[in-house]
């Protein structure tokens, strides 16, 4: 789970700190404080080549420059940044290489990074987090009255099901 961190705070904090921010600061300062909270989390996320976090970067930095500067391609990009990760994400699974392996290895011994069941388990894992993405887009695009607490349950839900799928997974292999 350790490694999900950075997925959250690259995709979900730098917007949310804003958000609470506005109303009390002006926009150029919230928008620092949430580029200096991310700054550490960002480069990690490039050591790491962990792809669907820079993504959401990208949206977010899109975000700043439409809230500042009003260019329209800025803002669709920041408004369709879950489409755009969604979409990263699924094609990740397709590919093969799901983008959640870059977390589990976080947690999980390197002679075991090429074992079939480890890219199973990470394609699965891939293909629930792309369709949360994308369930959010569909929220978002449908101005959705409850979004914000079912953003809130579906990230919750990501998260437990990366967290205990895997000895779920390897238990029922077991068994079989």
């Amino acid at each position: 789970m350790s490694g999900y961190w950075n997925l959250f705070i690259l995709g979900y904090l730098p917007w949310l700190i804003v958000d609470a921010l506005m109303g009390y600061l002006n926009p150029i300062v919230a928008v620092l404080i949430s580029l200096v909270i991310i700054a550490p989390f960002t480069y990690k996320a490039l050591k790491q080549q962990d792809y669907i976090s820079l993504v959401f970067v990208s949206g977010f930095l899109a975000y700043v420059v439409s809230l500042l500067y009003h260019i329209t391609i800025f803002t669709l990009y920041a408004k369709n940044i879950l489409l755009i990760v969604g979409l990263s994400a699924l094609g990740s699974v397709i590919l093969g290489k799901p983008f959640t392996i870059v977390y589990a290895k976080a947690t999980v011994s390197s002679d075991k990074w090429e074992h079939p069941n480890f890219i199973k388990i990470n394609n699965i894992i891939s293909s629930v987090w792309a369709s949360i993405f994308l369930i959010e887009y569909l929220l978002t695009s449908i101005n959705f009255p409850h979004y914000i607490t079912i953003n809130v349950l579906l990230v919750i839900i990501g998260f437990k099901f990366s967290n205990k799928f895997p000895d779920y997974y390897r238990k029922k292999i077991k068994t079989s």
